[in-house]
């Protein structure tokens, strides 16, 4: 939850702290299926969030998911991680920024009320 606090503030890591928060998560509701249980692939978190999504959403669109993950995880969150900086962290792309974390706070809304659901019922999984 604290990843997911920073997040909801204004600074350049809201969109690291968001993946941060759903890594955490996702760890924990499926450690027993992961290779080693610390360590959340990009292709594993990617999976989850949108079988997440998918069961929460009746409307869900798979394609339009990727097509954001695309302009979300490899161009800003790698280039974060990796000291490369935000390309969106500019005050003329400030909207653009803005409209990318809402996106992927709501997938990371979307995966904490998964886990409450789930974590009341570990069985379901």
């Amino acid at each position: 939850m604290a990843y997911y606090k920073l997040g909801e503030y204004k600074n350049p890591l809201r969109i690291e702290s968001f993946f941060s928060s759903m890594t955490v998560l996702i760890r924990d509701l499926w450690k027993k299926e992961l290779p080693k249980e610390d360590y959340v692939s990009t292709s594993v978190l990617q999976e989850k969030i949108k079988l997440i999504l998918r069961d929460r959403n009746p409307t869900f669109d798979e394609a339009e998911f990727d097509e954001e993950w695309k302009k979300c995880y490899p161009e800003e969150r790698c280039s974060i991680v990796h000291g490369k900086g935000s390309k969106l962290i500019d005050p003329r792309t400030i909207h653009e920024y803005d409209k990318m974390t809402n996106i992927i706070g709501y997938w990371n809304r979307e995966v904490i009320y998964y886990y409450i659901d789930n974590f009341q019922n570990r069985n379901k999984i």
